[in-house]
């Protein structure tokens, strides 16, 4: 009997370690760069290459409590919320929608610019409080704003140093947004009172954006590299600093 191999045609289109399937954006091992949907890696728990089993770091399906289970009627394991359901929830297997461009670009762009221009005491006015920080917080606010464009983009594969640095510069901004949230926050608390206080409470939602993105970034493109991540962080930091100097 004659046995005949013969090898598959190129396709130029990657397959999935776990299921075989074609995929392009997933979950791709640190240790030896294969690549997984994110379900897969969240089933394997390890890479299943022969020789690597690095732990992937995917959290399972969620669990609901005990009481949930007794009085909700709810199943023993949720199924994982859907990209889209909630305010910058963005699953990295998945292409953004238009509706998640349009909600991050709406909080972590316009927002921002609208509090800014609005503003009556914060970082503009005689008696401002933080009239001091004002060139760094400029800084800081418009350089976040191209790193969400960078983070939201869909062109292309890239490498996980890029999604890293951009990653590690968001987590920049989600801290000083929310950081300057709290700092307004009493005011705002008051001003809701008188009606005026909403624009006080952006910065939170700002925040989740910001943060959500950044963790989209960590899980694109090969995993999160501490260098990338750090160099991203200290680069979105240096660069207001020396403006603000500057001014």
């Amino acid at each position: 009997m004659e046995i005949v191999v013969r090898a598959k045609p190129a396709t130029g289109q990657t397959r999935c370690a776990w299921c075989h399937e074609t995929t392009s954006i997933g979950r791709v091992c640190p240790g030896c760069s294969t690549r997984l949907h994110l379900e897969c890696a969240q089933q394997a728990g390890r890479c299943p290459t022969l020789g690597c089993s690095v732990r992937l770091g995917i959290r399972g399906p969620r669990r609901s409590s005990s009481w949930a289970r007794r009085w909700g009627g709810r199943t023993r394991t949720q199924p994982p919320r859907r990209a889209g359901m909630a305010l910058g929830t963005f699953d990295p297997e998945q292409p953004l929608t238009g509706r998640q461009i349009g909600v991050a670009e709406l909080v972590g762009v316009l927002a921002p610019v609208v509090c800014l221009v609005c503003d009556p005491f914060v970082f503009r006015g005689p008696d401002a409080l933080l009239a001091r920080f004002a060139p760094f917080a400029y800084a800081l606010i418009l350089f976040q704003m191209f790193l969400l464009q960078a983070g939201l983009s869909q062109s292309g594969e890239p490498s996980a140093e890029e999604t890293s640095f951009v990653g590690g510069g968001l987590l920049v901004g989600a801290v000083f947004a929310f950081a300057l949230g709290l700092a307004l926050l009493p005011l705002s608390l008051i001003g809701l009172l008188l009606g005026i206080g909403l624009l006080g409470l952006t910065p939170f939602l700002t925040a989740r954006v910001y943060g959500r993105v950044a963790r989209r970034c960590f899980a694109r493109g090969g995993g999160l590299r501490w260098g990338s991540a750090l160099l991203g962080v200290a680069i979105a930091l240096l660069v207001p600093v020396g403006i603000g100097l500057a001014g």
